[in-house]
């Protein structure tokens, strides 16, 4: 007497297959050429280039790249603070017409005002 989950067995495994079949060709299908792809990396310049903090112009917006967390290395990378990090700058406070310090926290996650 055949086992009652082995048709059930069969169907799966052969649908991984048929998936992993399908896959892999839209993975070669959505390939580029060599060309087109060095051509678009030339263009873009790097998204996080290694630097120190630097003097900013005043139309950042809202990126803050450094800020003050100890008093050994007051120019600290905000990528290199452990753990979750959220800058209010004068600018989001400005667009955000806070006029007290719980409306400056109000979008914070994790500060809850009272």
């Amino acid at each position: 007497m055949p086992h009652p989950s082995l048709p059930l067995a069969l169907s799966l495994t052969s649908s991984v297959v048929i998936l992993s079949l399908g896959l892999a060709g839209c993975t070669a299908t959505n390939e580029r050429p060599p060309q087109q792809t060095l051509a678009a990396e030339e263009r873009q310049p790097a998204a996080f280039p290694d630097q120190r903090c630097q003097a900013a112009s005043r139309d950042r917006g809202y990126v803050e790249p450094c800020v003050s967390v100890n008093s050994r290395d007051p120019n600290t990378p905000v990528r290199d603070i452990p753990g979750s990090s959220q800058v209010i700058n004068r600018q989001l406070i400005e667009d955000q017409r806070a006029l007290t310090v719980g409306d400056a926290l109000r979008n914070v996650s994790g500060v809850q005002g009272r």
